[in-house]
């Protein structure tokens, strides 16, 4: 599989970077903020084993929005700010890839995740 990062324009590739590295910010204040959370209440609520767990319950669902709802929804607003956007349909270019194999269509193909529109200036020799 080509990786078309090196062949986005400087400014794509510097503004996709500095997305990236907020996004994975984002995930481990997360995180951090959730195992904090869970710890706290479990010491806290220690003689209180049902009100301990229901905490811990509450934390790990409000983990699991922050990081389904919140966080895609800062990173557009993030694209909107910087101008990460694509030039066609306007819409934000950055598409986090998983660790389940699934990478961001701009890495992969130099397209728009949305619609397809081509990123990548291709050299001729």
């Amino acid at each position: 599989m080509t990786d078309f990062r090196d062949k986005l324009p400087p400014d794509l590739r510097a503004k996709q970077r500095t997305l990236v590295h907020n996004h994975n910010i984002r995930i481990m204040l997360t995180w951090v903020g959730f195992c904090s959370l869970a710890f706290v209440a479990l010491q806290v609520l220690r003689p209180y084993p049902r009100a301990a767990l229901t905490v811990a319950i509450v934390a790990l669902i409000l983990m699991v929005y922050v990081a389904l709802v919140f966080i895609p929804k800062a990173d557009a607003r993030q694209c909107q700010r910087i101008g990460f956007t694509c030039p066609s349909c306007g819409k934000p270019l950055y598409d986090q890839s998983s660790i389940h194999g699934h990478k961001s269509s701009l890495i992969t193909r130099g397209v728009c995740p949305h619609c397809d529109h081509s990123l990548v200036t291709t050299i001729t020799v």
